[in-house]
C-alpha cells in the first residue's frame, strides 16, 4: 500500500468538481487534517481488500457498474477475475445488505458473461446513456476506484475522505435519479429475445431451441441468462408467468 502523492484516475478527476474536491483533500491529508487515501496495487492484496469491504458493509453498497466496458478495457478481464465477478454482491444480499447499480443499457445486455449486475436477483438497478467510470461506495462512508478508472484488479484507490466520499455519491445520487428502471420502455423483449422467449414456452430442451433459432448452447444460455435479468426472475419456470404480467405474450 501507498498513501503517498497518490492521484485520482483521470477519467475521474476529469468530471465536475471532483479534481477540485480532490486537490483539496490531498492537501488537507499532507497537513494531517483529513483522512490519506491509500493505493493497493497488489493483486492479492486487492481482492483481499474488496473482499473484506464487502463483508464489513452493513447497510449498502452503491456502485457504477458497466459490463461492456469492463470487457472491452484493455482486451477484457482475466478468466481468474471473470469467475469471481458477482460473488461478492451475492454474498452481501444473503447478509441482507443492499446492493444499489447502475449501469448502461449496453452493459447491462453484456452482464451475462460477468454476472456483476445483480438486479433480478435482489439488487436494485438503473439505466444510464453512459457509465463515466467504476465505482464502488461501502455504506457511503468509504470509495473505492480502480486505479485505471474500470478494472479493481489492475489496483485501487481507497478513499475515507468524506469531502470525496460525499462527492463521488453525488455523483451516483444524480446518474440514479436521471436513470431508467431496467424494464421502462420496454413494451415487449428486445428483439434478440424475442425467440428465446417463445422457445421457453414451446420447445421441450435446449437442443431443440437451440435448433430453432440457429443458436451455439452457450449463446442461448447466455441469452436466457439476460431473459431472466430482464424479467427480473431467477428461473426459467418463472419467466413465463412475469412476461405474461408485462403483455408480452
Amino acid at each position: 500500500m501507498d498513501n503517498a502523492a497518490v492521484s485520482l484516475p483521470d477519467v475521474v478527476a476529469e468530471q465536475g468538481d471532483l479534481g477540485r474536491v480532490w486537490d483539496q483533500s490531498q492537501s488537507g491529508a499532507r497537513r494531517g487534517v483529513r483522512p490519506p487515501s491509500v493505493a493497493v496495487t497488489r493483486y492479492d492484496r486487492v481482492w483481499e481488500t474488496v473482499t473484506g469491504l464487502f463483508r464489513g458493509a452493513v447497510g449498502e453498497v452503491a456502485s457504477l457498474d458497466d459490463p461492456a466496458r469492463v470487457l472491452a478495457f484493455n482486451g477484457g478481464l482475466p478468466q481468474r477475475v471473470m469467475a469471481r465477478c458477482g460473488d461478492f454482491q451475492r454474498d452481501a444480499l444473503e447478509r441482507g445488505v443492499d446492493i444499489v447499480q447502475i449501469t448502461s443499457q449496453e452493459g447491462f445486455a453484456q452482464n451475462p458473461a460477468i454476472g456483476c449486475i445483480q438486479w433480478g436477483s435482489g439488487g436494485k438497478a438503473r439505466l444510464v446513456e453512459q457509465v463515466p467510470y467504476k465505482l464502488l461506495l461501502f455504506d457511503r462512508r468509504l470509495a473505492v476506484l480502480p486505479l485505471d478508472g474500470w478494472i479493481l484488479s489492475n489496483g485501487i484507490l481507497l478513499i475515507r475522505d468524506p469531502a470525496v466520499v460525499n462527492a463521488l455519491s453525488g455523483v451516483h445520487r444524480s446518474l440514479w435519479q436521471s436513470g431508467n428502471r431496467i424494464d421502462d420502455g420496454f413494451e415487449g423483449p428486445p428483439a434478440h429475445l424475442s425467440g428465446v422467449l417463445k422457445t421457453l414456452l414451446t420447445e421441450p430442451s435446449d437442443e431443440a431451441a437451440c435448433q430453432r433459432l440457429g443458436l451455439t448452447g452457450r449463446t442461448y444460455s447466455r441469452r436466457v441468462a439476460e431473459l431472466l435479468a430482464l424479467l427480473g426472475v431467477a428461473s426459467r419456470f418463472q419467466a413465463g408467468a412475469a412476461a405474461a404480467r408485462r403483455g408480452w405474450l
